[in-house]
């Protein structure tokens, strides 16, 4: 069985650092969406980037699903149609298992985050653009119960790994 890992989360909740433990104890492949969208927002600024970004997602996820590889999927957004799409897809191979898990943490401690990593244009950096994110998404994001929803606001990298594995049974 193969697996498609499904982290999201605020910017600064942990889901890169989780994923980069995650690969390498387990070597799946890390799908970093927010890199993604990067390097086409610096190509192409003015087109509707949320329409291009559903246009390049799916030949992307299609392709490593194709190539039967242990996917780590980390996607900031917290959209819930991204994520149907995506377990949609993934549906479509039986081979594959679709875990989805959420991030969450404090804003003390996604601020302390944000403010303690390399500057990206593109992230939140500071108080004032961490603030101007969080205004921009819906306040309460609803999960169901096939979603593991881990609050990392005191909890270590090996703690959350250890969760998500025990969870879905990965060991």
């Amino acid at each position: 069985m193969k697996h498609f890992l499904f982290i999201r989360g605020l910017p600064a909740s942990g889901k890169i650092t989780i994923a980069r433990e995650l690969e390498k104890q387990f070597g799946w492949r890390v799908l970093w969406i927010h890199g993604i969208k990067n390097a086409i927002w610096d190509v192409v600024k003015k087109h509707d980037l949320r329409q291009l970004m559903r246009e390049v997602l799916d030949p992307i996820v299609r392709f490593m699903l194709e190539e039967k590889l242990d996917i780590i999927f980390v996607r900031t957004a917290m959209d819930r149609e991204t994520i149907e799409r995506v377990r949609a897809e993934v549906a479509k191979h039986p081979d594959y298992r679709f875990d989805l898990v959420t991030l969450l943490a404090d804003k003390q401690t996604l601020l302390e985050r944000a403010q303690s990593r390399p500057f990206d244009e593109h992230r939140p950096s500071d108080e004032k653009s961490l603030n101007e994110y969080l205004a921009r998404i819906p306040a309460h994001e609803q999960h169901d119960d096939r979603e593991l929803v881990i609050d990392n606001t005191r909890l270590g990298v090996e703690e959350v790994v250890d969760q998500i594995c025990r969870h879905f049974d990965y060991r």
